[in-house]
This record gives structure tokens, sequence and C-alpha cells, in this order.
């Protein structure tokens, strides 16, 4: 039996070398399928020839032969100083390569580089263009996690500003990224708000099916160290003053970003739109109120306060600036849809309606704000109304 695995082994080496010489001269050879294989089995057998080989099959561009180069490299090669040099060498000229699936595969192979060379892996990670691509942002990401990659820690803060502005163009910001965001927002905030106003003005100036500003289902709670960052009401002036650089009666990634930046409209958010609101400019007072249009339904009643001041200075400001105001501050209460089991009124409207109410025993009958919160409670009764005619209509 073991002269038999001798023998077996002896003919795999008399048949990798002329295999592989095969496939280099003849690259749509169909035993090119199998060159990560034999590939595999040379480096094994011969580390610096099967290294060579490599090299010449990086050099050619060949698309199947790089392919099969980047898989190997991507499930992880025994890194040695021996052929390190010419394994960065293969590897560089994989991650440069035209072909989107083998840039792929190529960054994927950084992880395994980076536990062992992490500075070379960091700058080769560096070198990677994204161009538009969302998934090969996500996979360069996922190159920087502390369980499975290069720790996030060993990136300098020039390294993370060039992430940044690589992460510009792409059109989706996934999981990994998000994950790279919120640790470079707790180190380079101002940045990491920048790359997404950025986005978020190309969202609003041209509408592209193919490219999301921000995830629909926001970045929660990737932007938390905002809270503990020194500049923070300013990042927050900086949300708020860009964003009168748009159209801001039709704007729609502009809310969803304060959401995000204002950490669910917390105190010093509300305190930045209220210098807007307490300007008097009817422009700038519904300009404010339409960053809240992305705020939960209870908001309105949560933070009466705010709300009166801001409807009380638009209706100073003129009937206009009033009922923009007003139409704003109804999307916070309207724009989370409506849902029921069974029958009855919708459990939205009834609630809408107790805390219309409510309010409206509070305040001065005819003022601004008592105006706005009856206007609540009609529409939550019609609403109510129309769901019990429906559904007598339905039983007979």
């Amino acid at each position: 039996m073991r002269q038999s695995a001798v023998g077996f082994e002896s003919r795999g080496r008399t048949i990798t070398e002329p295999l592989i010489e095969l496939v280099l001269a003849s690259p749509d050879n169909p035993v090119a399928g199998f060159f990560s294989f034999l590939i595999a089995h040379a480096r094994q057998r011969d580390l610096l020839q099967g290294t060579a080989f490599a090299q010449r099959a990086a050099a050619s561009g060949h698309l199947v032969l790089c392919r099969a180069l980047a898989n190997h490299f991507c499930w992880g090669i025994n890194w040695s100083e021996a052929s390190m040099t010419a394994d960065l060498a293969v590897l560089e000229c994989l991650l440069r390569h035209p072909d989107f699936g083998i840039r792929r595969l190529s960054v994927s192979a950084l992880r395994p580089l980076g536990r062992f060379l992490p500075e070379r892996a960091v700058a080769l990670a560096l070198s990677v263009e994204l161009d538009d691509s969302g998934e090969l942002a996500e996979d360069l990401c996922a190159v920087f996690q502390n369980e499975l990659g290069i720790p996030s820690s060993s990136l300098s803060e020039d390294d993370m500003v060039i992430l940044l502005r690589k992460l510009g163009p792409v059109d989706r910001l996934n999981h990994h990224v998000i994950e790279l965001l919120a640790f470079a927002s707790a180190r380079l905030p101002r940045e990491v708000i920048c790359l997404l106003l950025d986005r978020v003005e190309r969202g609003e100036r041209e509408y592209d099916r193919d490219f999301d500003p921000l995830p629909y289902l926001g970045l929660h709670p990737a932007l938390t160290a905002l809270a503990d960052c020194r500049e923070y009401e300013e990042i927050l002036r900086v949300v708020r003053d860009r964003s009168l650089q748009v159209d801001f009666r039709s704007s729609f990634w502009f809310p969803k970003l304060f959401k995000e930046v204002s950490l669910r409209f917390c105190p010093a958010s509300l305190k930045v739109l209220g210098e807007w609101i307490d300007s008097g400019d009817a422009q700038k007072i519904a300009a404010a109120t339409v960053l809240l249009t992305e705020a939960p339904a209870s908001f309105v009643f949560e933070q009466r306060e705010f709300v009166t001041n801001a409807l009380a200075r638009a209706y100073a400001a003129g009937d206009e600036c009033y009922q923009r105001v007003c139409h704003h501050l109804r999307r916070c209460v309207v724009a989370q849809g409506r849902q029921r089991v069974g029958g009855g009124p919708f459990p939205q409207d009834v609630s809408l309606r107790d805390r219309a109410a409510s309010a409206c025993a509070l305040l001065r009958r005819g003022s601004p704000d008592y105006r706005f919160y009856q206007s609540l409670m009609t529409e939550a009764v019609a609403n109510i109304r129309e769901t019990e005619a429906a559904d007598e209509e339905i039983l007979g």
C-alpha cells in the first residue's frame, strides 16, 4: 500500500508541471478549469517553482487563469518569507485586474494576509479601486474586522480618509461598510458626515435607481459615537445648512440623513433646528420642519412645546409658511402607515384621535397649535368613520 501511495505521489509530481505548462501555453484548454488545484499542488511540492508559475499566469491576464489564482489566494495560501515578494506581486496584479469577480476574490485574500503582514495588507486594500460597486466596497470593508481580518484599530486616520473617499460613488452602503462608518465616526466624525452629505446631495439632485445614498433601513446605531463629539452641534448645523442648498419642498434624503445624524432627534438637534425656527425667516422655518418629517408619529405629542413654538413662528411668518409647517408636521404622524388585525377602526386612528383631543383640551381655541391638533383629530375621526362604513358595507 505504501509503495502504491509513493508511486501515486511520484506520478503526480511527474504530470503536474507538464499540465501547468500546457495550460499556460493554451489557457483555453479544458484543463485550465483545474488550474487552481495544479498551482496548489505545485507550490506544495516546490514553493518557489509554484510561485513562478503563478507569476506567469498573473502576467498573462487571462480571465480563467487569473480567476483560478484569485480563488487560490482567497482560500488562503501559506504566506512564506521565501515567496513573499513574488506572492505579493501576484496578489497586487489580481487586485488591479479589470474583471470584477477576480477583484472581489482577491480582496478576500487580504484577510489571511492581514494576520501575517498587516501593514502590507492595509496598503493593498487602500489600492483597490471600487468604482461604483457597493458589493466590492462591502468586501473591502469586511477585511477590517477584528475577529476575521485586519483589526480596524490598525488603520491610521490617513488610511480612513482614503477609505471614506472611496465610498463616495458606490451604489450601496451595506453591513460591513456601515460597521466601518461606525468606527470612523468616533475618530473622524466630520469626514464621515461629509461623505454622507455628498451622497445625499447627489441623491437629491438626480434620480438614479441604481444609487441609494443611504440604506433604506437606516444607519442606526452606527453614528451613536457622534454624541460624544465636542463639535456635535456644529456637525448638526452643517447638515441643517446644506439641506437649504436643495429644494427643501421636495427633499427626500436630507430628512433621512438628519434623522441618523440627530440620533433620532436628540435635544441637541432640536436646539439646532430651533435656531432656524426662531429666526423669523419663513424659508428657514419651513426648511427646519422638513428635517422633522422622518420623526416618529409620537413626536408632535411628546415634543409639544417645540411644536407649539414652530407653529406660532410659522403663523407669524405668513399663511404659506404656516401651511407648509403643518404639512411637514402632519407627515410625522401619517408617514408611519396604518395596520390592523380583524375588524374595527385602525388602532393608529384611535390613538391619534385621543391624543389630539387631549392636546386640544390644553390649548387656546383658535390658536395656531390648536388648529393643527384639531386638524389631526378631525382627520382621525374621518378615517374611523370611513373604516366603519366600509366594514358595514362588507358585512351587508
